[in-house]
């Protein structure tokens, strides 16, 4: 019987065992975005149209009834950057979470680095990121 038990700080985190359990990562990345996007009608264009539309509102609302300071850039821009980097790390801190909760059978049943879960959702979020 194996008993895993946790190590403290950065002693927990084994890169070693991470390269040699790349292709479980990679599939799993693989598997989110195929099925982020087989899923959704429009695909892409949501990806797209989402940071623009929200964008938009946060333009409207902060920059022309609000009157806020943008430091001389439109404010549509300075929404969009913002917006952008803010929805990166929430999709990835919350597709993270998900992750861990969804497979906790896998979890408890097999042996691998528990820290994979949460990377291969990470990629999907990147790829939104450059997509946007």
């Amino acid at each position: 019987m194996t008993v895993i038990e946790p190590r403290s700080g950065l002693a927990g985190l084994n890169v070693s065992e991470l390269w040699a359990y790349r292709d479980l990562l990679s599939t799993l990345a693989q598997r989110d975005v195929k099925l982020r996007y087989r899923q959704t009608a429009v695909g892409v264009v949501w990806v797209v149209l989402q940071p623009i539309l929200t964008s938009l509102i946060f333009s409207l609302v902060f920059g022309v009834l609000g009157h806020f300071k943008s430091d001389g850039q439109p404010y549509f821009v300075f929404a969009m950057a913002g917006n952008i980097g803010y929805t990166v790390f929430s999709s990835t801190l919350t597709k993270a979470n998900i992750s861990l909760v969804q497979n906790s059978n896998l979890v408890s049943k097999i042996y691998f680095p528990r820290l994979i879960l949460p990377l291969s959702t990470a990629y999907s979020s990147i790829i939104d990121f450059g997509v946007s």
